[in-house]
């Protein structure tokens, strides 16, 4: 992460303020994965999230917090495919207590009453964790390849893969871009609402 060498941790986009802290992007991650919100309340909630005060481009907003989220990143086409592919290693909010304890034990950070931690600083920290702490050893029996395995190892890491699966939503998240382009699609139909009204009154 070269932003943590080249002296800083964004606190603004373009001039405008956002809300940094680790919390607020679980939040959007948890918003987004809300089976009983519509996307127009997920949209809302999510940039409400990471901005004080809602820019009035929102698609501008969105992709800026979709930026933030993969600290200074847009996923390509590639990444998005990719990550299709890969086996899901954890899950923010069923690993929560997993994760809470590798930080209190690692770096005697208390995650429930730390007053601030910036989002960046804490996937870093999150991806730092030691191989000897449970979270790590529950990613690697999630995603590690059983093909080589012996028949002992293998049997066990599937019994740990079981016992610790990631519980599916009853229905499919969207991707990125297909939220990306809802987003848009969402936008443009208000401002063109709000002409329409602001036509209408001119009249």
């Amino acid at each position: 992460m070269t932003t943590l060498i080249n002296g800083g941790l964004p606190y603004e986009i373009d001039g405008v303020a956002i809300s940094p802290d680790f919390r607020n992007m679980l939040r959007v991650e948890a918003i987004s994965a809300d089976l009983e919100l519509n996307q127009t309340q997920k949209f809302a909630l999510m940039l409400n999230q990471l901005f004080p005060e809602l820019p009035e481009d929102y698609t501008w907003a969105f992709e800026k917090l979709i930026w933030f989220l993969n600290r200074g990143n847009m996923p390509s086409e590639d990444d998005a495919s990719q990550a299709k592919k890969a086996k899901k290693g954890y899950d923010f909010t069923q690993d929560a207590s997993l994760i809470f304890s590798a930080f209190f034990a690692v770096y005697g950070i208390d995650l429930a009453s730390v007053s601030f931690l910036h989002w960046w600083s804490f996937l870093a920290m999150f991806e730092g964790l030691p191989e000897d702490t449970l979270m790590k050893k529950v990613m690697y029996w999630r995603t590690c390849d059983t093909s080589k395995l012996s028949k002992e190892e293998k049997k066990h890491i599937l019994e740990m893969r079981k016992h610790f699966a990631i519980k599916q939503p009853e229905t499919k998240r969207k991707s990125i871009e297909q939220i990306q382009q809802d987003t848009h699609d969402y936008y443009n139909r208000r401002i063109a609402l709000a002409r329409e009204k602001q036509e209408k009154a001119a009249k």
